[in-house]
């Protein structure tokens, strides 16, 4: 379940372009011998930011011999990347790596279809993509990055039923991995607010322990995006969705692990 192939629309203010896949169209290059799968929620996906400058962009400007397939869907969860992985690596036998951006609520229920869009749905949407004075009211009264978090964040603790089933999903997608000789890692990206208060990150210290335990290699990102003011990371009064520094900060280090 995914965006209609070879379409346009208007997500976040952007206009976006599909390809033949229903994935967000990139710069790639037509010729390659080898590939890498991204998997990932709206934050890969780049919601909010000019294709050029969303970090699989970036990442592929630095590797031009090879061909990155940004799958990243708004709404998707750790079931809908099992999904992609599924659906995807069996007619693409040239794919070396498989890596997994991890957002905080990536232990949502699964993406489901929704046909009827409200009146008032789309009165919310148009102001959020183009009303400064609504975002700056909903930032300043309400702080919904805090909320977010501070809600995503309860989520993460033992005997959470929900939050096994979605991370054994991602257990699975290690056992296909492997048994196809694809390297895979899980990176973790953090929330606006955790680094504003510089804590709170019992989520990335529960899912790194649950990684090691099963063999998934993973990377916590949170350090990387210490030396300036949390919001400038992220699109204005956002919880989790990066700026185009934060999306250049992902990229630098990934750009550095990957190599």
């Amino acid at each position: 379940m995914g965006l209609a192939p070879n379409s346009s629309g208007e997500i976040f203010g952007k206009e976006i372009h599909t390809d033949e896949y229903g994935f967000r169209q990139m710069n790639t290059p037509a010729k390659y011998h080898k590939s890498w799968l991204f998997l990932g929620d709206s934050v890969t996906f780049g919601a909010g930011i000019d294709t050029d400058q969303i970090f699989p962009q970036l990442i592929q400007n630095a590797f031009p011999d090879t061909k990155i397939w940004n799958t990243a869907v708004v709404g998707y969860s750790a079931p809908n990347y099992l999904d992609v992985v599924k659906a995807f690596l069996p007619d693409h036998p040239e794919i070396e790596k498989i890596v997994l951006f991890f957002c905080l609520n990536d232990v949502y229920g699964n993406l489901s279809l929704k046909f009827n869009v409200s009146a008032k749905e789309r009165i919310l949407s148009f102001l959020r993509s183009h009303s400064k004075l609504y975002s700056l009211v909903k930032k300043t009264l309400l702080d919904a990055s805090k909320m977010y978090a501070l809600y995503d964040i309860g989520l993460y603790k033992e005997g959470n039923s929900d939050l096994d089933e979605h991370l054994n999903a991602i257990v699975s997608i290690k056992s296909i991995a492997d048994r196809l000789h694809i390297d895979f890692l899980v990176v973790i990206l953090p929330y606006e607010y955790q680094l504003r208060v510089g804590g709170l990150r019992a989520p990335q210290v529960l899912l790194k322990n649950f990684f090691a335990k099963n063999n998934v290699a993973s990377v916590d990102l949170y350090e990387e995006f210490t030396p300036l003011k949390s919001e400038d990371y992220f699109l204005y009064g956002d919880p989790m969705h990066l700026s185009t520094i934060g999306h250049r900060t992902v990229a630098r280090k990934m750009i550095e692990i990957l190599k």
